[in-house]
């Protein structure tokens, strides 16, 4: 076999080589996008192409290596097989028989990008070609998020085939930029302007028990969810935590110091992008990102009474917010800070400060409850006790959830920590977070869910 070979050639090898740089090809081709790894997604189309020219390969290869591929039959097939492999793969191309609304999308969203690369970073001089550039960067971004929220409620809903279905579930305004990155501006539907949408915003949440008649009982399901999320939802909390450890109030606060992470105007701001997914995700998948990583339970489905309460408490709560504005209560501020965390630092100051109420083991405890039933009797008035909830350790956050970054920590401590009365310096508080995010923690086990 080995002399055949010499002899006539090692055709396994040759088909090895064109199938290795087939493969290279294929995600070569992936490098001119703007966001290679951002917007990498299969495309049927570059399949194709790869094909073709794999057959071309094939046939150029041999015909320049008869001296080494002797034997006339196995070249005969070899040289039909690339043949049939080119006319196979335009045919494919052309026709467009196999991509479906999914696969389309996936397709062109690689497309869009290099649209996207080559306006941004081409050296125009011509004032009317750049404002044709930036005109296409922007209407690919806007397309990008289009697509992106499409293959989303495709997956989890299926195809829209009849207009009742296109109205009920339209398909969000987004509005494309030229910023240098997608991701800030998605999420901004078309006809907003910026220049208004942060002056004139007034904290003033309404209560719960406000709520009209028809939507009050799923308010208050709601707020009673996220207030005593273990309690309510015991089949969907792995661990010892509640939503309300880290949004105080059932998320009725401004944040800032002693407010914890407010979800009033929460509805206003999604369909939104995340980094996390690379795509467009919308209320309820947020809501199930923080039952499988910070609560390292399961999701709730989207269409049960108590995801719906849930979503309907936000939208109560964020009635008076414009749609997509820029609140500035929301989130977490970053540290400003050029401190380098220290772990030895932090484990000082967490056995002086955090202890007490979270134990020495990082397991929570009931020190906090004694503390404040017994000494002064504080409660929230959201009727939850305020036990120093568990910090690293198997009835804590997963390795998946925003707090395990430590700069979101760091924050949280900042301006929260001691509770109600928060003392922690910005260094203080990065050398803190820097010890407890070193602690070990479930692992989050991400599979093909959108979370």
């Amino acid at each position: 076999m080995e002399n055949n070979d010499k002899k006539h050639g090692n055709y396994l090898r040759f088909f090895a080589m064109i199938a290795t740089s087939m493969v290279a090809m294929f995600f070569l081709m992936y490098l001119n996008s703007y966001q290679i790894i951002g917007h990498f997604w299969f495309s049927e189309t570059r399949l194709f192409m790869t094909m073709i020219m794999g057959g071309a390969m094939i046939i150029i290869m041999l015909l320049y290596m008869l001296q080494m591929y002797k034997d006339k039959n196995k070249n005969i097939i070899t040289l039909a097989f690339g043949v049939l492999l080119i006319g196979a793969a335009v045919w494919l191309v052309r026709s467009q028989i196999t991509v479906s609304d999914v696969d389309y999308m996936e397709g062109m969203i690689p497309h869009h990008s290099i649209a996207i690369l080559t306006s941004d970073r081409s050296q125009i001089k011509d004032v009317r070609v750049r404002e044709l550039a930036d005109e296409i960067i922007k209407a690919q971004r806007r397309e990008i998020m289009e697509m992106q929220w499409l293959i989303d409620d495709i997956r989890k809903n299926g195809v829209a085939t009849t207009l009742e279905e296109k109205e009920r579930r339209p398909v969000p305004k987004f509005e494309g930029s030229t910023e240098k990155e997608t991701t800030p501006t998605a999420g901004i539907p078309a006809g907003t302007k910026k220049s208004n949408q942060t002056g004139d915003l007034k904290f003033n949440p309404p209560k719960p028990e406000e709520a009209p008649e028809n939507i009050r009982q799923a308010v208050m399901r709601g707020h009673a969810i996220l207030t005593n999320t273990k309690k309510e939802l015991p089949d969907y909390v792995g661990n010892e935590l509640n939503c309300h450890n880290c949004h105080f109030e059932a998320g009725l606060t401004k944040g800032g110091k002693n407010g914890g992470i407010s979800y009033v105007g929460v509805a206003a701001k999604y369909p939104k992008y995340r980094n996390r997914q690379h795509n467009s995700v919308d209320l309820a998948v947020r809501v199930d990102n923080c039952f499988m990583r910070s609560l390292n339970g399961k999701p709730l489905p989207p269409e049960s009474d108590d995801m719906i309460a849930i979503i309907t408490y936000f939208h109560w709560i964020s009635k008076d917010i414009p749609i997509y504005a820029d609140i500035p209560w929301l989130g977490l501020k970053p540290l400003e800070s050029n401190h380098k965390p220290d772990k030895a630092s932090g484990q000082e100051l967490y056995a002086q400060l955090c202890a007490e109420c979270h134990g020495h083991n990082g397991q929570g405890g009931i020190q906090h409850q004694t503390k404040t039933t017994q000494a002064n009797n504080h409660q929230s008035k959201n009727g939850h006790d305020e036990n120093g909830p568990p910090l690293w350790g198997d009835n804590s956050f997963t390795d998946g959830a925003g707090m395990s970054k430590l700069e979101n920590l760091a924050s949280f401590a900042y301006y929260n920590m001691p509770r109600h009365n928060p003392v922690l310096t910005r260094e203080q508080a990065l050398d803190v977070a820097a010890y407890v995010t070193a602690q070990p923690r479930p692992k989050f086990e991400k599979d093909d869910k959108p979370w």
